[in-house]
Formats: structure tokens, sequence, C-alpha cells
């Protein structure tokens, strides 16, 4: 947190075109399985540049960001993730491969769910890249927004990683969002069980491209 904290330091005197490839690297780190912050960044974000300009910058840093670590899940990454967890990540993303994906991803996306381990799961699947980029600055747009607006309320950069009493409330929103989620995917796996039962091999069908 200290390094974020050095890096906002950094960022906080740079004009916008020059402060924008640093939150994209920045973005992109946190859309990983293995580091976490993104929230942190939203609010850092509406601190530096306001609850409008800074909804703007984390919609367009966070879709790039998404964008790339996507890629770099799917070539790199997907082995790893197989041999640390091959099953429930593969009947995960077995959800994300339904006619319903978009949806899914939407609803995930309002939830509290890791957020890289999110993207890692969906990188599993054959979600469309705009697809996957698409439905989630959808969903992250709501949370980016409050989150943005916290962060334009802020007098200091320490604030920042403090305790937020309207953080409880957002995050009980999250939690009943998340059970509507549980239905949809209980819902989804109903059906999913329906089709394995004609077309076994459904789970396996994941990209070729992890190759």
């Amino acid at each position: 947190m200290s390094a974020l904290l050095t890096a906002v330091h950094f960022v906080k005197n740079l004009p916008v075109i020059f402060s924008i490839p640093i939150f994209v690297v920045l973005f992109t780190a946190v859309s990983l399985p293995f580091f976490w912050g993104y929230i942190v960044l939203n609010i850092t974000l509406g601190y530096l540049y306001g609850s409008l300009l800074g909804v703007v910058l984390t919609s367009f840093c966070s879709s790039v960001g998404l964008t790339i670590s996507h890629i770099l899940n799917q070539k790199i990454l997907i082995h790893l993730f197989r041999k640390i967890c091959e099953r429930p990540l593969l009947y995960s993303s077995a959800i994300f491969n339904s006619d319903h994906r978009f949806k899914v991803i939407i609803l995930c996306r309002l939830t509290p769910f890791p957020f890289g381990l999110v993207n890692a799961t969906i990188a599993l699947s054959n979600v469309p890249l705009f697809t996957y980029v698409g439905a989630s600055c959808i969903g992250l747009l709501p949370t980016q927004a409050i989150n943005c607006y916290l962060g334009s309320t802020l007098q200091s950069l320490e604030e920042i990683t403090a305790e937020r009493p309207f953080g409880i409330v957002i995050f009980l929103l999250q939690l009943i969002i998340c059970l509507a989620l549980f239905g949809l995917i209980r819902h989804l796996g109903k059906q999913l069980d329906l089709t394995k039962q004609s077309d076994p091999a459904i789970v396996d069908d994941q990209p070729e491209n992890a190759n």
C-alpha cells in the first residue's frame, strides 16, 4: 500500500495525459489474480481528478487494464490456474460459456468477489474479448462512480486507505447482488447438468489458444 501511495504522490503533479499510462499499468496489475488494490485506485482517481473526470479516467484505464490482463491470463497464466484449482475454475468458467454470460459478467462486477480471481475464471472460458470488456465496463461503472465520488471528498492521500462508514452500505448492496448471482448460477448449473447428459465434454470446452 505504501508503494501505491508513493506512486500517487508521483503522479499528483503530472498532467493528466502523462498520468494515464501509469494508471493503465496499475490497473493492469490489479486485474491479475496475484495483486489487489482495484478499489483503492478508483478512490485515488476520484481524489486526484474529481468525481466526473475520475470516473471517465477510471473507466478508460480499467478497460485497457482488463484487456491486457485478459490476454496475459489466457496466453501465459492459464496453465498455472489449471494446476492450482482446475475443477472449481473449470466448472465456474462453464457458467461463463452459457447464453447468459453477458448478464453473469455484469452481476459479477457488482459483487465483492475478488477482482483478479473473477478475471482469471473468465479467462478460462470462451467469452469473446469484446463481450468480456463490454460487460465488465457496464458492471463496474456503478461502483466506479461511487468510489470516485468518495475519493473526491477526501482531504489527504492518507484518507484513501482509511475505513469509510459508507463502504458498509456498498458492501451490503453487493451482498444482495451476490445472492441474486448465486441464484442465477444455480439455475445455469442445473441447465449445465442437463446439457452434460447429452454432451459430457461441455465442461472441457476451453480455449485452445492457452497452449
